[in-house]
């Protein structure tokens, strides 16, 4: 267990990037990862990534965000999303252009029915 500054314990368990999540006493659970795989997408169209599970599985599904690591021409959004992961769908923007990218970042915010 760790303390915050406001007196709250959680526990965190988990340190590289296909393990990282907080559960705090309350249940809530926040979790995080980077996907590293190389995506090309063609101009104005749209690739799904390789699918994402989380560490540990929501009570319910949880609220997602997602961004692209480089190639400044991408929309990211995520589909197939289920309490125990997704997947990144990458959107190239410029109708013109080919584009890659070299993965994505993601949070995931939820509960668990495990509370402390």
């Amino acid at each position: 267990m760790y303390k915050i500054d406001s007196g709250k314990t959680f526990e965190k368990i988990g340190k590289n990037t296909e393990k990282n999540y907080i559960i705090f006493g309350n249940g809530l659970v926040i979790q995080w990862g980077i996907q590293t795989k190389s995506t090309s997408v063609s101009g104005g169209s749209n690739s799904n990534g390789a699918a994402i599970s989380f560490p540990i599985e929501f009570a319910s599904i949880p609220a997602i965000t997602i961004t692209h690591i480089s190639g400044n021409q991408f929309n990211m959004t995520a589909t197939s999303v289920s309490k125990t992961g997704f997947t990144p769908v990458y959107r190239n923007v410029n109708t013109n252009t080919a584009a890659t990218t070299t993965g994505c970042h993601w949070i995931a915010i939820g509960y668990t029915e495990d509370a402390y």
